[in-house]
């Protein structure tokens, strides 16, 4: 019994090993997934920018200039949580990086855009070197951000892979060990129960004592 018991003691921990590994492959897919994610808002939260300088150019309307504004603050708190989800990752650093260089420059032109507008009116010969330069970060900006994508899809293709086979590993281990651990215990229930029902057989064969009859003495 006592090895029975040791064996399911082993089993559950090695069920629980499998179970623990299983949850850290699980946190690296969810963390490369987060990255995608963010890499995708950060190229929205550029384009609406853009979309918000460019709208208050051709209308001179304040309201284009909301979302503007709130991009403005958005794209800092996004590249700082992308930084932090590509940490173990050099490359995607380097990446990174120049994504803050290239989004801090898109916003330097934004801004002088929306300066030029409410000081010169809608002035093309000002405005259209600074919407070219524009145009061409965006550009550079969404260049990068299919690189670092790519590069993260490749990776998360990778976790699910090492997912699934330590999904199946702590499948196995836990089935195997536990029908291995049942099995024993059953076994150990068993012999036990023949050796008890051994003993009753042998006692109940064994002839009864007879009981000692007292001797009568003459006295001389």
């Amino acid at each position: 019994m006592s090895l029975a018991l040791a064996i399911l003691g082993a089993t559950g921990f090695a069920s629980w090993r499998s179970l623990q590994s299983l949850m850290v492959a699980q946190e690296w897919v969810v963390r490369t997934e987060s990255l995608i994610a963010g890499a995708d808002r950060l190229l929205v939260e550029t384009l609406e920018t853009q979309a918000g300088a460019r709208g208050f150019v051709i209308t001179g309307a304040e309201a284009f200039l909301r979302p503007y504004e709130a991009s403005h603050l958005e794209l800092p708190r996004q590249l700082e949580l992308l930084r932090g989800l590509a940490a173990d990752n050099p490359a995607q650093l380097r990446r990174l990086e120049e994504l803050e260089r290239l989004c801090r420059g898109r916003m330097e032109i934004a801004d002088q855009v929306v300066s030029v507008r409410r000081e010169l009116g809608f002035d093309s010969v000002a405005l259209t070197p600074l919407i070219v330069r524009g145009k061409e970060t965006t550009d550079k900006i969404r260049a990068l951000v299919r690189e670092l994508r790519r590069e993260e899809e490749g990776l998360l293709a990778q976790r699910n892979a090492e997912s699934r086979r330590r999904a199946e590993r702590a499948m196995v281990t836990i089935f195997v060990g536990s029908a291995a651990g049942f099995a024993l215990v059953g076994l150990s229930s068993y012999k036990s129960y023949a050796e008890i029902k051994a003993r009753q057989q042998a006692e109940a064969r064994r002839p009864p004592n007879t009981p000692l009859t007292p001797t009568s003495t003459r006295s001389p």
